[in-house]
């Protein structure tokens, strides 16, 4: 009879022992859980995070090409300005010219004429 009680204390304590392990383990694997869902969050958002700025860069690189185009426009029209504008100066440096020969071939023909009309 001692013996069989000795045999159930023993159980009783094993079990217990058993049973607060198991009560370890199942508050362990919650922790692991949460942590699990904690990580899953955080991935998440950075996954989100990583998708906006996908998408801020892919706008950044379009506004640039854009830019790069318009500024390829610039120049080609400051280029056309500046070759009109040096066409034109040059125009008008002939004229210039044309226009002072004019003047000194009128100028000598008025000398003449007063030395004739003499």
């Amino acid at each position: 009879n001692k013996k069989v009680e000795t045999q159930i204390t023993n159980t009783d304590r094993q079990l217990a022992r058993i049973r607060i392990e198991h009560m370890n383990v199942k508050a362990g694997l919650q922790e692991f859980k949460d942590e699990v869902e904690i990580l899953k969050n955080q991935l998440a958002a950075a996954a989100t995070d990583q998708a906006n700025r996908r998408h801020q860069l892919v706008v950044k690189c379009e506004s640039l090409e854009h830019r790069k185009k318009r500024c390829t426009q610039l120049q080609d029209s400051l280029q056309s300005t500046q070759k009109r504008l040096k066409d034109e100066q040059d125009h008008t440096r002939k004229k210039e010219e044309s226009a002072a020969a004019a003047e000194q071939f009128h100028t000598d023909m008025e000398n003449r004429k007063k030395e004739v009309d003499k």
